[in-house]
């Protein structure tokens, strides 16, 4: 595709071309942005990266909740505690899409069945979408 073909698209539906990079539907927070690393990180195959930033994750997730039990009011905005939940659903849809992608590769009758691993696609990304 022509990088001018890929401005058109982007250019019509931002949201599509965000959600297909598993970008969040919201960076302003540290975590927004690192879930935002960590998901590129996992669907381009980067594990040692995409492990560095899981457990980044579960830090920021660890201060979310210590503000809660605190009920920091000096706090600016509270953290959410989302992240590791968010990276989980994106773990869930790059599986079931590359299940499908195999089933796609595989010769008829030898591989898994490709409406299952579409509709386990479908389902996985369903429920990282609803984020």
């Amino acid at each position: 595709m022509s990088s001018l073909a890929l401005k058109v698209k982007f250019d019509e539906q931002p949201a599509a071309l965000a959600n297909a990079l598993g970008m969040p539907q919201y960076m302003r927070r540290l975590s927004d942005k690192i879930l935002a690393a960590f998901n590129h990180a996992y669907a381009t195959g980067e594990y040692d990266i995409a492990d560095k930033l899981w457990a980044v994750l579960g830090e920021l997730d660890s201060l979310a909740e210590v503000d809660r039990r605190l009920n920091r009011p000096d706090a600016l905005e509270p953290r959410r505690s989302e992240a590791l939940d968010h990276a989980q659903r994106w773990v869930s849809f790059v599986e079931a899409r590359n299940l499908y992608r195999a089933a796609m590769d595989s010769p008829p009758g030898r591989g898994p069945d490709i409406a299952e691993a579409m509709a386990a696609m479908k389902e996985a990304y369903r429920r990282w979408a609803l984020d």
